[in-house]
């Protein structure tokens, strides 16, 4: 969008854009450039397909991997608690209570953040869906116009289906447009820590722990 306003000599307000576009049913010139010329109808489709595989897998990974294991780790190390407690047996082979509640606070934090981490997705989801069904409805309408080859006969095109979203679902739309929620995943990304995300999307958090990442790293590091 950006791009498709820049080239129209228009200031790219890419939110603004995706409201106008919602609430008149018609795009504004730098959504139909785009719409027009750097996608497609099955492109969008396609888009919104593996995107949401993408948010399936890491729903997967969070609670059968990540969860299991902090929870079992959590286990482990309450039971080494018990023992760093009874100091005349184990003070000897290194357990000493106080690095191991420290430890034991890391792994909750851990925990905590996956929690949220499942919120963000969960909210990151529902955004890029009604974004990629508003964007496929509108490049569908723009698809459909007349449009005739040589001989009169209407090209063939296929068919893409459209989704109608519930009115809380759009209303949860417009919310997050207004705020200008980030549209490439900032805040889901940096809660993971890809390295990617510059320091002016990354999710704003006085905890210097604050994504899985350098938490991970962090534990790893306490641990050895």
């Amino acid at each position: 969008f950006s791009d498709s306003g820049s080239a129209q000599g228009q200031g790219a307000d890419v939110h603004g854009e995706l409201l106008a576009t919602m609430c008149t049913g018609n795009p504004p010139d730098a959504v139909h450039a785009f719409l027009t010329r750097q996608t497609s109808p099955q492109q969008l489709q396609r888009l919104e397909k593996n995107l949401m595989q993408a948010f399936e897998y890491v729903n997967l990974v969070t609670c059968t991997r990540l969860q299991v294991a902090t929870q079992h780790l959590l286990v482990i190390v309450q039971e080494l608690q018990s023992c760093a407690s009874w100091g005349r047996r184990f003070h000897s082979v290194g357990l000493e209570e106080a690095p191991l509640g420290q430890f034991e606070g890391r792994t909750r934090r851990f925990l905590s953040l996956t929690e949220l981490l499942l919120l963000e997705c969960s909210k990151a989801r529902r955004f890029a869906h009604i974004l990629l069904q508003l964007l496929l409805h509108q490049a569908q309408k723009l698809s459909d116009q007349p449009a005739h080859a040589g001989d009169g006969t209407p090209p063939t095109k296929p068919e893409v289906v459209c989704s109608a979203p519930s009115q809380a679902d759009l209303d949860d739309f417009v919310a997050a447009a207004r705020r200008r929620q980030s549209l490439d995943l900032a805040g889901v990304t940096s809660r993971i820590g890809a390295k990617k995300v510059s320091e002016d999307q990354a999710v704003q958090s006085e905890d210097p722990d604050g994504s899985l990442s350098a938490l991970a790293h962090g534990l790893v590091e306490e641990a050895e």
